[in-house]
């Protein structure tokens, strides 16, 4: 979100985003309340280092809840937005699927 203006966010609140499911609010919130919208979530702003807490944080959880010693690995959420498989590995990589 640190690259994102709070310009970027009343747009997607106005127009929306295609292919998803953000809806657009132009005809439901007025432009004030898209603004205080916008103005909101650039408070939500996380710095580099709190991004870097929470990726160990994350580690941490993954090795408590699987019972891993060993370092997990955090991939970036772009990685499966972008229609890649998940590793063999993972403990979430899909089962066979559900045939009739």
């Amino acid at each position: 979100m640190i690259t994102v203006s709070p310009v970027d966010v009343y747009r997607k609140l106005t127009i929306g985003v295609a292919g998803t499911a953000m809806p657009q609010f132009e005809e439901t919130l007025s432009p004030e309340d898209r603004w205080a919208v916008a103005s909101y979530v650039a408070t939500l702003r996380a710095d580099d280092a709190m991004v870097r807490e929470g990726r160990r944080d994350l580690r941490r959880a993954v090795r408590v809840i699987h019972g891993r010693s060993e370092e997990a690995t955090v991939r970036s959420p772009s990685l499966y937005r972008s229609g890649r498989r998940r590793s063999p590995t993972s403990p979430c990589s899909g089962a066979s699927p559900i045939r009739s």
